[in-house]
């Protein structure tokens, strides 16, 4: 199955030549320019994502990627634009593109584990804020026979140079980097700074 069929089963109605240019402002009309793109790279490589004026997108995307050849265009409502992103590069992965795309990719589309533990909505409020940090749940899972098996390795690392510094900025990647980290942790995420055992 070719590329232009993928995308065309997933709605998009408008694929560009856009080799060599600066701008593509003529190709869409200032009141639709909202959805989801698709870049088409020389070298066979797509990058999809979303936008809300997709012109402004483009030239943005001109300083990485300077060898887009083509831009396929699906409007879209701008409180579907997460969804639809997602649903098009887990597509586009599915059926074997090469794709640029770091966020959204190799995630499972629809309901996930996840979901159980911090709802779909307050996901999305969570990437649309980035104001919001930490974690509101005041318990903690403590995994008392994780911490029996690290404890030597823990006094280890704590009699390190820079253990309270490499302590810190955990700490701060934790609050701002990961949702719903208090509930999610062990199951969902884990992170770890310890020295390597010596074989």
């Amino acid at each position: 199955m070719t590329y232009t069929k993928i995308l065309r089963d997933l709605g998009f109605t408008e694929t560009f030549d856009v080799e060599g240019r600066a701008s593509i402002a003529d190709l869409f009309k200032p009141k639709q320019r909202c959805g989801i793109y698709v870049l088409h790279s020389l070298n066979g490589e797509h990058y999809a994502g979303q936008a809300i004026d997709v012109t402004r997108r483009y030239v943005q995307h001109l300083q990485n990627h300077k060898d887009i050849v083509k831009i396929s265009f699906m409007r879209v409502l701008p409180r579907k634009l997460n969804q639809e992103e997602q649903k098009v590069i887990h597509t586009l992965e599915h059926k074997g593109l090469l794709l640029r795309n770091i966020s959204y990719a190799s995630i499972p589309y629809g309901e996930s584990d996840f979901d159980l533990v911090m709802p779909v909505k307050e996901q999305e409020k969570w990437l649309k804020n980035l104001d919001l940090v930490g974690d509101k749940y005041k318990r903690r899972l403590v995994d008392e026979d994780l911490r029996r098996k690290y404890r030597n390795r823990f006094a280890s690392f704590m009699k390190e140079k820079y253990a309270s510094q490499a302590l810190e900025l955990l700490r701060h990647y934790v609050q701002l980097c990961i949702p719903a980290a208090r509930r999610g942790e062990v199951s969902f995420w884990a992170v770890s700074c310890l020295p390597r055992q010596r074989v």
